[in-house]
């Protein structure tokens, strides 16, 4: 969905590899069954549609020959459509080894006009509910409309282990190409 996005901020022509839908991996494993590739036993989430969304990405990252691909899943953890990719995120990050792949955590801040300031308890409670999918993030940026504070960064990070220097404030911008300039 952000495609024109990446495009413009890495200034690179992304196509069709670059995008991944449910849709595109149940069809893939279905043809697959269909014609006989798992040797008529039953398809499962785990192995084969995990299986397939790693090899999408091994796919893409040879076929591109990247020397990093990002990878963004959307939805809200503990959601059922995205569950399957968290999955074969954590088993990719199993087998590809310790140094081949980081986490990330996008989590919002809340600032409830009535209250005054910002609250982190639903931020801390959402990247708590990926660490029990077994995703660690290495890093967390929290997304709000003003700037995280100092304190709710704290928060975050003695909650998950991630240290403060890696717990990032992204407001909100009056452009998105400021965002470059914040993360420096």
């Amino acid at each position: 969905m952000d495609l024109g996005t990446y495009e413009r901020m890495l200034d690179q022509d992304l196509t069709r590899d670059n995008y991944t839908t449910s849709g595109q991996i149940f069809r893939r494993v279905l043809d697959k069954e269909r014609h006989g590739g798992y040797l008529g036993r039953d398809v499962q989430m785990i192995p084969h549609v995990t299986g397939e969304v790693k090899l999408r990405l091994r796919d893409l990252a040879l076929k591109s020959r990247a020397d990093v691909v990002f990878i963004e899943v959307g939805g809200t953890v503990g959601d059922v459509e995205n569950a399957f990719y968290i999955e074969a995120l954590r088993e990719l990050s199993y087998e590809e080894g310790e140094g081949n792949v980081i986490f990330v955590a996008l989590t919002y801040i809340m600032a409830p006009p009535a209250l005054g300031e910002q609250k982190s308890k639903a931020a801390q409670l959402g990247i708590k509910r990926i660490m029990e999918y077994g995703i660690m993030p290495v890093i967390i940026a929290c997304r709000a409309e003003q700037v995280v504070t100092e304190k709710v960064r704290q928060k975050i990070s003695v909650y998950t282990n991630v240290p403060v220097r890696r717990v990032f404030s992204m407001q909100d911008l009056p452009g998105i190409y400021l965002l470059r300039e914040i993360m420096r």
